[in-house]
């Protein structure tokens, strides 16, 4: 069985594609396609006495793909980079598959991200916000090198990693990306609760009771609050709102469901 991330061109079963996969037996495996159709190779990538979980990456720059794991997704190996001609657009995903025809495998993926870097940090090889010692062990392990790509440590971008990157480099060390900054959500006025003086239940449904039947009616508890609801309801379309009318509303209003029977 094996698991892990992959980018390829399309969802075609023959299309170029690179992933990183962790595997129970080989630890993990960096394999890749380089055009349509042609075969898939696959290589070692790290200890192969590595077991999951570890953390697994693919970085894309232009065409160049760098593959890089980690114990505790601080600190990154790079394990593998090729180059492999694909579109501007690129399809991502979580390839998982027991190796087995007409067998399926379950994987249990964590902290997941996709992310788009459209700000480079100069000296910044390997895009994580940081200036520091990874970027130079990248920048001397490609040193005197052509044909390199940022991700290899050509931050002018001529070709080659030579001494315009490392004084590049050598600028910026230490440098961060500054972090985004949020927006502070916009405070809205949180109205204050209003004080309203009114009568007790009884009373205020005995008032509606009274001006829409007469004092003499004296219908049941449960009859008498469903008269009062009825007349309340009623009154709300009309233009008249005396004062033992709107208690009477808010009264009843605030009655639980279960007193009329509705729980």
């Amino acid at each position: 069985a094996k698991a892990g991330v992959m980018m390829r061109e399309t969802f075609d079963g023959n299309s170029p594609n690179v992933a990183l996969l962790v595997t129970p037996e080989y630890g993990i495996r960096y394999q890749y396609r380089l055009s349509v159709g042609s075969t898939t190779w696959s290589e070692q990538a790290g200890n192969p006495d590595i077991e999951a979980p570890y953390w697994v990456r693919l970085t894309r720059l232009g065409d160049t793909f760098r593959s890089e794991i980690s114990p505790d997704g601080a600190t990154w190996t790079i394990v593998g980079s090729v180059t492999i001609a694909m579109g501007e657009t690129v399809q991502v995903g979580l390839p998982v598959t027991s190796r087995v025809r007409g067998t399926l495998c379950a994987s249990v993926f964590g902290d997941v991200q996709v992310e788009e870097y459209s700000v480079r940090l100069p000296g910044d090889a390997n895009f994580s916000g940081t200036v520091d010692q990874t970027d130079a062990a990248i920048l001397a392990a490609n040193w005197g090198k052509s044909g390199m790509t940022w991700l290899e440590g050509d931050f002018s971008g001529d070709g080659a990693v030579n001494a315009v990157d490392a004084s590049i480099f050598a600028a910026h060390f230490g440098a961060t990306l500054a972090p985004t900054v949020e927006q502070n959500p916009v405070e809205q006025g949180i109205l204050e609760p209003v004080e309203v003086a009114l009568l007790d239940d009884t009373t205020a449904r005995d008032a509606a009771l009274a001006e829409e039947f007469g004092s003499a009616v004296e219908p049941t508890s449960l009859e008498r609050s469903r008269l009062a609801w009825s007349h309340t309801l009623a009154r709300r379309q009309s233009p008249r709102e005396d004062a033992i009318l709107e208690r009477a509303r808010l009264a009843i209003d605030l009655m639980p469901a279960d007193y009329w029977g509705l729980a």
